[in-house]
């Protein structure tokens, strides 16, 4: 993300060691527990907590961390899971809805100045059926002998899946564009400012 952070004059990478005891994503700056930043009240100009929310076991003291460590007028941009598939096992707690992650926000101090969903029912459904066919044709057949046929196949599925989902994501933004409610939707994206 750090090429969306052109204005930035520091980004700081911050992660937690993997569970195995390596090191957890490439580029990362510092190892900290989201639950307790290690920056200094108002000392940080913007987070970004991308896809982060639903892995920790408290949401709302994270946002609050997020928004100690922010000056006053600091941006926090959220992006969060509404229905999307189990991932990350075991480390995948929650999922919210829009009222849900504006409220986490509000409580920390933070003012709600942008909310959108990630496409509606199409694009969820397109998501999903994407999701389960990559999982269980090519990564997790409860089957061991299957398993490795399949990843002895994957070279060659991988490209008609490939095209199988971007298919399935295409119909469903189409479908998104003729039956479009806010009811539906995988992700939420919030942009809130420290009141």
């Amino acid at each position: 993300y750090r090429r969306w952070l052109t204005r930035a004059r520091r980004v700081i990478g911050v992660d937690l060691p993997t569970p195995k005891g390596g090191m957890g994503a490439p580029k990362v700056d510092l190892y900290a527990d989201a639950h307790a930043l290690p920056f200094r009240p108002g000392s940080i100009d913007g987070v970004l907590a991308l896809h982060l929310l639903e892995h920790v076991q408290d949401p709302q003291r994270v946002v609050d961390e997020a928004a100690r460590a922010l000056r006053v007028g600091g941006h926090l941009l959220v992006a969060v899971p509404q229905s999307y598939p189990i991932h990350a096992i075991p480390h995948d707690y929650w999922r919210f809805t829009d009222s849900g992650l504006s409220l986490l926000l509000v409580r920390a101090g933070c003012t709600v100045l942008e909310l959108r969903r990630a496409g509606g029912i199409g694009a969820l459904l397109g998501l999903t059926l994407g999701v389960y066919l990559w999982y269980h044709l090519c990564e997790a057949h409860p089957r061991y002998g299957v398993r490795v046929a399949l990843g002895l196949l994957k070279g060659v599925l991988t490209p008609a899946l490939l095209l199988v989902v971007l298919g399935l994501n295409l119909l469903g933004r189409a479908w998104d564009r003729v039956h479009d409610l806010d009811l539906h939707t995988s992700h939420w994206t919030a942009l809130a400012v420290k009141a």
